[in-house]
């Protein structure tokens, strides 16, 4: 699925959307990614409890690997190119890892998200005008 046949919905298509559909969506993928944070943040504070005097923490819970909800949100947003979502995913496990509030991260991540998708488009596009 090319994302440019989704362009009413795409994170790749973002600087297009009228306002109040920015504003809704801005505000709907900042909250979730909040939640994400916090929860990434739970999985640090219990590693760290079980692994209390662990040197090998050998108890690890991976939280790229348990938190619900990233790759959904990316598919939403219209990533499917593997590559993308990989990219994607990693900005966002960066910035969970960032300093600041949950929300803080939370909309950093999303700020560098929409930065991304742009200048992934503009790849694309090009790309594809050069085929032709």
């Amino acid at each position: 699925m090319k994302f440019k046949n989704f362009p009413e919905l795409s994170i790749y298509y973002h600087d297009q959307f009228s306002k109040i559909k920015f504003f809704l969506i801005k505000k709907f993928v900042d909250n979730h990614l909040e939640k994400q944070a916090e929860l990434f943040d739970l999985f640090g504070e219990i590693n760290n409890f079980v692994n209390y005097k662990n040197n090998d923490r050998g108890n690890f819970f991976e939280a790229e690997n348990n938190i619900m909800g990233l790759r959904d949100l990316l598919t939403i947003a219209g990533v499917s190119d593997p590559k993308h979502l990989e990219i994607f995913e990693g900005i966002a496990l960066e910035g969970f890892s960032s300093d600041g509030t949950a929300r803080d991260r939370a909309i950093k991540i999303h700020d560098l998200w929409r930065e991304k998708a742009l200048e992934l488009r503009d790849e694309r596009l090009e790309d594809e005008s050069n085929l032709n």
